[in-house]
């Protein structure tokens, strides 16, 4: 019971859009189809710029870069 006040409370707002146009005569489109590849994983490294990583994303980062790393010498 009372009044609820929220300490250090941050809120983010991410607005993903895709723009294109279609010009001349007599043009219309159908079954179209768009994607839009945007990692959120990203944004949640963005909020965290001046603490350190926790260490389960520290080990997702590692594994990662591990894989990247054997994927590139196997293509030599």
């Amino acid at each position: 019971m009372g009044n609820n006040y929220p300490a250090q409370f941050q809120s983010n707002k991410k607005h993903n859009q895709g723009i294109g146009n279609i010009s001349g005569d007599e043009h219309d489109i159908h079954e179209n189809k768009s994607m839009v590849s945007d990692s959120s994983f990203i944004d949640m490294l963005h909020q965290l710029e001046n603490q350190e990583l926790p260490q389960w994303l520290q080990d997702v980062i590692k594994e990662k870069q591990n894989a990247d790393s054997k994927n590139e010498n196997e293509d030599d």
